[in-house]
């Protein structure tokens, strides 16, 4: 079924990035604007064989979304400012869809945040944010993120603030403010943040080995990324998850088995193809989640070696969740 930009709204769970995301009515889809190098980087990483191994740590690529028939380009090629929301929108998999109560984190990775093609003013500035927030000594920072309250039965929202706001000694605490410990009462009623520590152990062990999988999959990547993020999902809803592990593949089943981003019908398509077709198939839900994001400033650099700064960001984060499942079972002894 072919789908056009009527059929999108305002992102309400979005953490962090720009703001203009917006998903399908149906939840299953997200639209993001976006300029042509990101629209590259999907395309390469559908059809560049040196990739397969990263091609299932990003969100499925369905193509691009424009509007048509609604903003005519003025004479001269010139665009007026008014017109801007006519920059296309590359259409992905939302992955936070299958979850019922999903609370999500957006770690920005990478010690540098300015391209090498960037003015010298511009990388003079980034330089110096890197240095007064966490990125430049840990390759992180926790751009926003949003965590369950049962006793509100709503989500309690952390912005980029936080993140800028902190030292790398205060990262442990960010990441325990992500992954808080619920409550459970005589009568079975769940109360306060995220998840009662048996279950929240069991997705952070999950996200670690999620975690190490992207590093080797990076390992021999001869890249540079820029503003990329690491987007975490988790379930906090108690009797979802319980269920969703059940049914989840483990992790060993998961290494033999061919997803739906790496079949032979993901076929990415070609640069300008319409319409977007929607998801033929429903996911089955899942406990946790994580997928590398945002690719606006991502390139292929041969010969030149790994992102060292990335590198250390995903170092950091698995170190990170180590420190939190220890604090758990600590607290547990």
């Amino acid at each position: 079924m072919a789908i056009d930009e009527n059929d999108f709204s305002a992102l309400k769970s979005q953490v962090g990035g720009h703001p203009g995301v917006q998903n399908s009515s149906d939840g299953s889809l997200i639209a993001k604007p976006c300029l042509h190098p990101e629209l590259e980087f999907y395309q390469e990483i559908a059809s560049n064989p040196s990739l397969a191994h990263f091609k299932r740590f990003v969100p499925k690529f369905y193509g691009t979304l424009k509007l048509h028939g609604k903003i005519e380009t003025p004479a001269g090629g010139e665009v007026d400012p008014g017109h801007l929301n006519i920059v296309p929108s590359i259409v992905l998999e939302n992955i936070s869809h299958t979850f019922l109560k999903p609370a999500i984190l957006d770690v920005k990775l990478g010690t540098v945040l300015a391209e090498e093609t960037a003015s010298d003013e511009k990388k003079a500035r980034m330089d110096r944010t890197a240095r007064e927030t966490t990125s430049h000594e840990t390759g992180v920072r926790l751009t926003g993120f949003q965590v369950y309250n049962h006793d509100k039965q709503d989500y309690d929202v952390i912005d980029k603030k936080y993140g800028k706001s902190i030292k790398p000694d205060d990262l442990p605490d960010g990441m325990a403010k992500f992954l808080p410990v619920a409550t459970i009462d005589d009568d079975g009623a769940v109360h306060g943040q995220g998840l009662p520590t048996p279950l929240l152990v069991r997705v952070i062990d999950g996200l670690i080995s999620r975690m190490r999988k992207i590093e080797r999959a990076f390992h021999g990547l001869e890249f540079r990324m820029v503003g990329g993020s690491a987007l975490i999902v988790y379930e906090s809803d108690v009797d979802a998850l319980e269920k969703s592990f059940i049914s989840y593949l483990s992790e060993e089943e998961e290494e033999g088995y061919v997803s739906d981003d790496e079949s032979d019908e993901d076929e990415t398509p070609e640069e300008g193809e319409e319409p977007v077709e929607k998801p033929s198939k429903q996911a089955d839900p899942k406990p946790y989640v994580i997928k590398m994001i945002d690719f606006a400033h991502t390139h292929l650099t041969p010969g030149r070696g790994r992102d060292e700064g990335v590198m250390l960001g995903i170092k950091t984060t698995i170190s990170l969740l180590e420190g939190r499942k220890a604090q758990l079972l600590d607290a547990e002894k």
